[in-house]
């Protein structure tokens, strides 16, 4: 049986609550409904926006009473209304919270009694609202993790000369709410295997060796919803490569290490639980880079 549950009434403190024996609270005008926290450290904000001051953070596993009504924000990202205490509401992101019950202050097997005078009519439309699916956060703020292919401008000096080559790059692709920042962020790591073709003529036997471009960017949705998003990205990058040549009968390992900046346009779509990205992206170190990154994902 569903019990009610409100945003309104005191609540235990914490340590008193628990999934199995959540308490009955008296109803107010804005009903609620019980859940458990789903990310260790989720971030309550004192508005229904990433811009807002955060208030509190909760624990994975916390059981929490949220609101009914989903409030959104202007990039389209939606929160639940969380009681914190006898007298402090916050804000936390739909996608931390995993909804444990939906109530509507109806005994749904009270009325499915026989001889019960509001059982045909209330109980069928308890049951609809039982059956009704969760609503979905938007793709923007979903957390997903896949494999990605790069293919990049890569470009290195050699006797102070520049050369560029097309070149392959695999790697991880992380994107979603990001801690302990209050934003949306994404984690790249790309690798290439085997030296471009350009270290070639430097080496008398045939070059070697791998490069790493990774790079950890903050998100800014241009358009999102929940089934597809348009964003910018920038942060810092770390370019990494390790090659190995012959000039002449004598084994030398070139290797550069530098930091510089990433700068990505990008959009993506899911279908069920699988997203999939593509994205253009302009890398500036040593030398400025570009190349377009696919990916496809798996949300968690």
């Amino acid at each position: 049986m569903a019990l009610p549950v409100a945003m309104g009434a005191a609540v235990p403190p914490p340590g008193d609550l628990s999934p199995a024996t959540a308490p009955s609270i008296a109803r107010t005008n804005e009903p609620g409904q019980r859940g458990l926290i789903k990310t260790e450290g989720t971030m309550v904000f004192e508005e229904p926006t990433f811009d807002a001051p955060v208030v509190r953070y909760l624990a994975k596993g916390k059981p929490v009473f949220v609101s009914l009504k989903a409030y959104g924000d202007a990039r389209g990202v939606r929160f639940f209304k969380v009681k914190l205490d006898a007298s402090h509401v916050g804000y936390v992101a739909m996608i931390d919270v995993e909804v444990k019950s939906q109530t509507k202050y109806i005994d749904v097997d009270a009325v499915k009694k026989p001889g019960h005078k509001r059982a045909p009519a209330v109980a069928e439309k308890a049951e609809r609202f039982d059956e009704e699916k969760e609503p979905r956060s938007p793709f923007v703020v979903s957390r997903y993790l896949g494999a990605s292919f790069g293919l990049i401008d890569y470009a290195d000096s050699i006797g102070g000369n520049e050369y560029r080559e097309s070149t392959s790059f695999f790697g991880l692709k992380l994107d979603g709410p990001g801690l302990p920042l209050q934003t949306v962020t994404e984690a790249n790591v790309l690798l290439h295997v085997g030296a471009p073709s350009f270290y070639g003529p430097y080496s008398a036997g045939t070059p070697a060796g791998y490069a790493i471009l990774a790079d950890f960017l903050l998100m800014l949705p241009m358009v999102s919803n929940e089934y597809a998003a348009g964003y910018i990205l920038a942060g810092p990058l770390l370019s990494y490569s390790a090659w190995g040549v012959n000039p002449g009968g004598s084994n030398q390992n070139l290797t550069d290490l530098s930091v510089g900046l990433s700068l990505a346009i990008g959009a993506g779509v899911r279908y069920e639980g699988v997203a999939f990205r593509l994205e253009y992206k302009y890398m500036i170190a040593d030398h400025t880079q570009k190349g377009l990154q696919a990916a496809v994902q798996v949300g968690f």
